[in-house]
């Protein structure tokens, strides 16, 4: 057998890492993902922040990638990469449903182009993202680096709550920090409208009550403003085959939230308003 060059040896025993994170848990880098050309945005051109907990970000049982190649991308930390689970920018390193939304929101002629800008960290109070909170500064420089590129955010996605179902948080309590999650969006001069979900169920944390604190909290999101908009009801769109834990979208589930974002951020004729 020939001789191995030292080199070869340490490529072959110690391969690089396959991802790597940031001190939020958040991935950042994946091997074989290199970034593209970000697309110029136009009016049929969709720019979507995501935020929220586990089930917004890279825990789903199914990996979904771009069916319609750059059209639709992964925009994270000033660069684009082509749409593919998991996505940067999110806690995770399996899959998610966003892309596949995207797929289909393309398919259907919603938009020419789509980007995705994800920004979920997994076990997440609510708490986190206000003001006060640690995650508040970093929402605020993904917020920047979209506006450095040139890009608005047309669509803010707000996927949150299992955590703070699961802690007893008081409705009241869930109300008033989403209302500052919400000065920090428009503070920085982001006037798209925020989808609210409804999403309190994780059988792992504990028992599930339809009409828990946090669910009612929720439902009366709209309220706060006119921009905001009823998101999904993931409470009620998820089976119990969908979630492969009790808590975490299953393939049949990533399939069914796919399609349910799709045909509700599909169901608005005019594109919503943009930041600044």
């Amino acid at each position: 057998m020939l001789p191995h060059s030292q080199s070869h040896l340490d490529a072959q025993y110690n391969p690089p890492r396959r991802f790597t994170f940031d001190e939020f848990g958040r991935l950042t880098g994946k091997v074989q993902s290199e970034a593209v050309d970000c697309p110029t945005q136009d009016a049929r051109t969709a720019v979507f922040l995501i935020v929220g907990q586990s089930n917004a970000g890279n825990h789903g049982g199914q990996r979904t990638v771009s069916e319609y190649g750059l059209r639709i991308v992964n925009f994270f930390d000033g660069h684009c990469y082509p749409a593919s689970s998991p996505l940067l920018g999110s806690t995770g390193t399996w899959g998610e449903y966003w892309t596949e939304a995207a797929n289909q929101l393309v398919h259907s002629g919603r938009f020419e182009k789509i980007v995705l800008v994800p920004a979920a960290v997994g076990g997440t109070s609510i708490a986190r993202w206000s003001a006060s909170g640690d995650l508040n500064p970093m929402l605020r420089h993904a917020m920047d680096q979209v506006v450095a590129m040139g890009f608005k955010i047309t669509h803010v996605l707000w996927h949150q709550g299992e955590t703070d179902a699961a802690i007893g948080m008081r409705e009241e309590d869930y109300r008033s920090h989403f209302r500052s999650f919400v000065g920090t969006l428009r503070g920085a001069g982001v006037m798209a409208p925020i989808y609210a979900s409804v999403t309190t169920k994780c059988l792992v944390t504990g028992p599930y009550s339809e009409h828990n604190p946090i669910a009612r909290a929720q439902a009366a999101l709209t309220s706060i403003e006119s921009g905001i908009r009823p998101g999904i009801n993931s409470d009620q769109i998820l089976g119990e085959v969908d979630r492969y834990d009790g808590c975490h979208v299953s393939g049949s589930g990533t399939s069914k939230m796919a399609l349910a974002w799709a045909k509700l951020l599909g169901s608005h004729p005019e594109l919503p308003g943009q930041s600044r």
